[in-house]
């Protein structure tokens, strides 16, 4: 008689190991209860193609059972909030000289209170990225590794990076 039980229990390990490796990523990085991280659309940028640019995603994921519904500050009666009201998401650009400032940044402002669903993500794609052309009018920008600080009302969530070539 032959054994199946050590197949099935190599993949139910299997299984249960993955769920675990994946745990990390479900869990939220933020004291909101949710997940806050950013996506490129490219690994690297050439300094030397002034068509170059980079589409940047914040993504906010609500892991939880629960709808979650967070008052953001904005009055809703202002098209734009006051400075540090209201805004949602936001990123900014970071290299080993500057961990703030260090290429273009980006807010995105939203009315009075917003609601993440249970079990859902969203995400807000910033355009607003300029060219490398007019990233270079702006400022330095030496070769290296950048890193993306992605942020939801004000809680910095997860890095991600790009890399500027020559």
């Amino acid at each position: 008689m032959q054994r199946r039980s050590g197949p099935v229990m190599k993949r139910i390990l299997f299984g249960v190991i993955a769920l675990l490796a994946c745990g990390s990523v479900l869990e939220p990085n933020t004291d909101l209860g949710l997940r806050v991280y950013a996506t490129v659309s490219v690994p690297r940028l050439s300094r030397s193609n002034p068509a170059d640019s980079l589409r940047i995603r914040v993504l906010v994921s609500n892991p939880s059972n629960y709808d979650l519904t967070f008052s953001t500050g904005s009055p809703l009666e202002l098209l734009k909030p006051l400075p540090g009201k209201g805004t949602t998401e936001a990123y900014r650009i970071a290299n080993a000289e500057d961990s703030v400032n260090a290429g273009p940044a980006a807010d995105a402002w939203n009315g009075a209170s917003i609601t993440i669903p249970a079990h859902t993500t969203y995400h807000k794609d910033f355009d607003a990225i300029p060219r490398m052309s007019d990233w270079l009018m702006g400022w330095a920008v030496p070769l290296g590794i950048y890193r993306v600080r992605s942020f939801f009302l004000g809680r910095e969530g997860a890095v991600t990076t790009f890399e500027v070539v020559p």
